[in-house]
């Protein structure tokens, strides 16, 4: 696991703080949002202090966590 920054520019605070797998952590670098591939708006990334996970994301048959 990584220590992600959830605002990238927020600091080492420990309110900025999460774990993260590797591939998340490096994929989102330093983006705050991306485009919804289904509704090709905007949309701030899912932050784990604030929103919950089951809101967000369900487990697909092969125990991977998918959007």
């Amino acid at each position: 696991m990584h220590v992600e920054h959830i605002n990238p520019g927020g600091g080492d605070n420990l309110d900025n703080l999460c774990l993260a797998c590797p591939n998340c952590n490096l994929s989102k670098a330093t983006s705050t949002s991306a485009v919804d591939p289904e509704t090709g708006k905007e949309v701030a990334l899912f932050n784990p202090r604030i929103q919950t996970l089951n809101n967000h994301f369900e487990w697909a048959d092969s125990y991977a966590l998918v959007r």
